[in-house]
């Protein structure tokens, strides 16, 4: 079984902010998989889905391009530039 809690730390995702100073993002758990399940419902995707992942892992969207087509047994392609 999954270790660890909803509250718990997903990942930091870095930005260079409004100001211009990079500051870091703190998402939870329960965030992340409510975004993804978000998308997932939003998207309609199925585990007959294949998604081509295309950001860079520095940019928010990949988050979900990697993340909801294995949430539902759907396939991930990645691709580069």
């Amino acid at each position: 079984p999954p270790a660890g809690g909803a509250d718990d730390l997903a990942y930091i995702i870095f930005t260079s902010g409004s100001t211009g100073r990079p500051k870091g993002a703190m998402v939870h758990r329960a965030g992340m998989v409510n975004h993804l399940l978000a998308k997932v419902d939003d998207l309609h995707m199925t585990a007959g889905d294949v998604v081509v992942h295309n950001a860079p892992v520095t940019f928010d969207i990949s988050v979900w391009q990697m993340l909801s087509p294995l949430i539902v047994g759907g396939r991930l392609i990645v691709v580069d530039r």
